[in-house]
């Protein structure tokens, strides 16, 4: 007996499958409809169909569908007041104005009411259609195709557990406050908790959301395309000088500012153009629009305008086909990804639009069209250029346009594998690879960093923050902040030493060491002894206090306590096991500066190699708090001697006994090679490969625990700074990341030998600990976790008092 494992799909609509409703929803369901066992389609609208299961509508309706139709004639006004007194209508009323600064105003009052008593009524009318239709909720999945009161409502039955789980897509009105005259959507924040993923149309729609700071973790936010399919235009590639031949596709309202269109054809006298518009509009704008193409380019004989009307998808797709069209024209002021240019592409048909959106996720300007500014007063000037360039193309180069916008849209927008990308995730399934942001500039996306924000150039936040970082380190560069630090160390000596150095054998280290004594400082070394160290360390230590003449003081670091630790973190499958060695390093560190009553810890960090590592990757080094949690839960022995810091001891040592951790490498010109190439001619120093790998723990778990359990390399952030600072191109780092000679050297064995023997596990138990699933340091108790309370709180009071 065959068993269908298949889950069941109810997908919350405004008027599906009316052809006026949610036309692009078609190609979604032509796609996923059978990767289930049965979709229900619920539309919002009354009185579209009388019957339910209606079948021979105009868009596409799957065989195994049904459609269900909500009544939401029956208003309450008893739950009307109710709502208007609930603490969630009040907080949300708070949000608005405090956290997102709307105007407190009838009308927003009003949206908040509208979506607070409309999303009570539809939960209660979806529920109503799971038990007539006897829906088994463990085995479906709800979709809300819009964000609004619909989406709401299934948060509303998922805080109830009336369902199991549920998605919502976000196009563009339902995304951006600024397109709304409240400059607000209400419960964001609700619906985006509950639901189990949000997909928005777009990178740009990605950012804004993340960037709102609505308490939502970025991995639920994955940007889902939609997609269109390929159009065999007949006029493809026949591009000619006898007139430019334009088309818009749009309604005809407000923010598609066709009037900007209109003011640069009004310009243009030289050239011949045909503007093909297919579109409707409201009956008051559609004439204004209508008239000032009569009053303005009725009389210019090169101009020529047909406006076609309203046309079906198909009727596009055909018009695309046996129309003549040389570009697309989008004049938006606001836009998601225009569906449009999707089209246009499928086509191989350029387009030209200004820098709004998510527009410039889907046009490369000067590859498959042209990218325009979104400059005040100057929208019609730029318009006119971008035309007559086209009008005088050459036809090999217009090809090359051409063929690049139908390889965007085979990228993209292919409505196939968009919407297979989409059915894996309503099946709640593994998205693996096909989703992943990938930055232009470095070599981070979002399988390694799921919080990554792409802006409008293809560019990571990673880059944006290493890169501010880098400019306010190149303005203290410039006011020789150098010369200012050095003298305020040799102005805090204590007896023989003006500060302390932790050494470890590696290259940034050393490479400070010997800039100290240029410097004329004197330092004291101090070296942590954790008995991780590989012979080459010890090595390049020794002979930097020989050759540099330098005082060198060990802490020994109790073994039996620290391997006590370090098993802590392996067990607790947390990611920064690596915290177990450094967490000592660190308290070490501060407490031999304090012996010594000196005032300054210079460490080799420097951001031109290292860059910026994120919280998924490494956890908040004061959480004491977590990593005692983490020690209690799966640590034997007390820790007596194993120096900890968490906040309040930072706090005492920097505010109360004022000494300062400071970077020095940061403040001068730092290349890699060429520091190692001095230290191996001055000291004889030796290379010991991939940065940390002086440490036998570190060089093992980056090189090997760090891939094989996390699925992190640590080296794509380290070389991403390198490109950034120039020492490296994105092409040579790629190509070192294809190869790992610590695994293919055999090195890798004999250091997971040596390890598992130190640690005094078996093989056995440390292949367990390996397979064992990840988990989050804020599973365990933490200071974020106490955080994260607070911060709701801090966000409805700010700016309140």
């Amino acid at each position: 007996m065959e068993f269908n494992m298949k889950k069941n799909l109810v997908i919350l609509v405004a008027d599906y499958p009316n052809p006026h409703g949610e036309p692009f929803l078609e190609n979604e369901l032509m796609i996923i409809s059978k990767d289930f066992n049965h979709i229900y389609i619920i539309s919002k609208k009354n009185s579209t169909h009388n019957d339910e299961n209606k079948k021979n509508d105009n868009l596409f309706l799957p065989p195994n569908a049904d459609i269900l139709q909500l009544d939401l004639t029956k208003q309450n006004l008893l739950l009307k007041l109710k709502h208007i007194f609930s603490w969630h209508f009040l907080y949300e009323l708070l949000l608005a104005r405090f956290k997102h600064k709307s105007v407190l105003s009838f009308s927003l009052i009003k949206l908040v009411l509208y979506y607070s008593d409309q999303s009570y009524l539809i939960a209660r009318e979806i529920q109503k259609k799971i038990d007539q239709k006897k829906i088994t909720v463990e085995n479906t999945v709800f979709y809300s195709y819009w964000c609004d009161e619909g989406a709401l409502a299934l948060a509303h039955l998922k805080r109830r557990k009336k369902i199991n789980e549920y998605v919502t897509r976000l196009h563009g009105w339902d995304v951006y406050f600024e397109r709304h005259l409240q400059k607000f959507l209400p419960f964001r924040e609700v619906i985006f908790n509950y639901a189990s993923f949000i997909l928005p149309i777009s990178n740009d729609a990605r950012k804004y959301l993340l960037d709102k700071h609505m308490s939502v973790h970025p991995e639920k936010i994955i940007t889902t395309r939609l997609g269109v399919q390929s159009i065999g235009s007949m006029y493809r590639n026949k591009k000619d000088n006898s007139a430019l031949h334009l088309l818009t596709i749009s309604h005809i309202n407000q923010v598609k500012r066709l009037d900007r269109l209109i003011d640069a054809l009004e310009k243009i006298q030289d050239i011949k153009l045909v503007w093909h518009h297919i579109g409707w509009g409201f009956p008051d704008f559609e004439k204004k629009i209508k008239h000032a193409v009569y009053n303005k380019l009725c009389t210019k004989e090169n101009i020529q305008v047909v406006f076609h009307g309203e046309f079906s998808k198909e009727q596009i797709i055909t018009f695309l086909e046996h129309t003549r069209v040389d570009v697309l024209v989008n004049c938006s002021e606001n836009e998601g990804i225009p569906v449009s240019i999707m089209e246009a592409f499928a086509a191989g048909i350029p387009a030209i639009a200004f820098n709004i959106g998510g527009i410039p996720e889907i046009i490369e300007h000067g590859k498959n069209g042209f990218l325009l500014d979104d400059l005040q007063g100057a929208h019609a000037n730029q318009l006119g250029l971008a035309f007559k360039h086209f009008y005088t193309m050459p036809l090999d180069e217009y090809l090359i346009y051409s063929q690049n916008a139908h390889e965007t849209w085979q990228e993209k927008y292919n409505k196939i594998t968009n919407y297979q990308l989409l059915s894996t995730l309503l099946r709640g399934e593994s998205i693996s690879n096909s989703v992943k942001l990938c930055c232009n500039q470095c070599l981070i996306d979002s399988e390694l960093y799921p919080s990554i924000i792409l802006d409008k150039f293809g560019v990571c936040n990673v880059c944006r923050i290493v890169e501010k970082k880098n400019d306010t380190l190149n303005q203290l560069s410039a006011s020789n902040h150098i010369e200012t630090l050095i003298a305020s160390v040799k102005s805090r000596k204590v007896g023989k030493y003006d500060c302390i150095i932790g050494i470890s054998g590696g290259v940034d280290s050393a490479y400070l060491a010997l800039k100290a004594r240029e410097w004329g400082l004197n330092p004291l070394l101090v070296h942590i002894d954790n008995g991780w160290n590989s012979e080459l360390a010890v090595f390049n230590i020794q002979t930097l206090i020989k050759e540099l003449n330098y005082d060198l003081y060990t802490v020994v670091i109790n073994w039996k306590e620290l391997r006590d630790v370090v098993k802590s973190f392996f067990k607790a499958s947390v990611i920064d096991i690596d915290w177990a060695n450094e967490m000592c390093a660190q308290a070490a560190l501060y407490e031999v500066c304090n012996k010594f009553g000196l005032k300054y810890i210079l460490t080799g960090h420097q951001i031109a190699t290292e860059g910026w590592m994120p919280d998924n990757i490494v956890h908040y080094k004061l959480d004491l708090i977590n990593f005692k949690a983490i020690h209690r839960k799966f640590g034997e022995k007390k820790l007596k001697t194993y120096p900890t810091i968490g906040f309040m001891k930072t706090y005492y040592y920097e505010r109360i006994k004022k000494i300062q951790y400071v970077s020095p490498l940061d403040y001068i010109p730092y290349n890699k090679e060429e520091v190692k190439k001095e230290l191996i001619e001055k000291f004889g120093w030796r290379d010991y490969g991939q940065k940390h790998f002086e440490s036998i723990f570190t060089r093992f778990y980056q090189a090997y625990v760090l891939p094989k359990k996390f699925k992190v390399d640590k080296r794509r952030f380290h070389y991403s700074a390198s490109i950034l600072s120039g020492q490296m191109t994105k092409e040579v780092a790629s190509s070192i990341l294809t190869s790992n000679d610590y695994i293919t050297s055999g090195q890798v064995n004999e250091d997971m030998e040596f390890i598992i023997k130190k640690l005094g596990f078996t093989s056995e138990q440390f292949q367990t600990i390996l397979n064992t699933s990840p988990k989050s340091h804020l599973d365990y108790p933490s200071l974020l976790n106490f955080r994260k309370k607070l911060k709701k709180v801090k966000d409805v009071l700010r700016n309140t008092w």
